[in-house]
């Protein structure tokens, strides 16, 4: 939080960095988009999980073979 304001007025809140406009509404999204947005996030989580287990493997593997293989 960053305080922006001059002088506190104790009548009126003062208005921070990190809130809304008066009368801002955040768009509403229906409820068909925000699982489609949901369900291809968590796909997008399982693949880069599998990605870096992947990854993590081959590298315990590399390392273990050029230990093996070290004179």
């Amino acid at each position: 939080m960053v305080y922006l304001g001059g002088p506190l007025n104790r009548r009126r809140q003062q208005l921070r960095l990190h809130d809304a406009p008066p009368g801002y509404r955040p768009p509403r999204i229906p409820v068909k988009n925000r699982k489609k947005k949901e369900r291809q996030a968590q796909e997008l989580i399982r693949v880069l999980t599998v990605v870096l287990v992947l990854a993590a493997a081959a590298t315990v593997v590399l390392v273990l073979v050029m230990a093996a293989t070290y004179h």
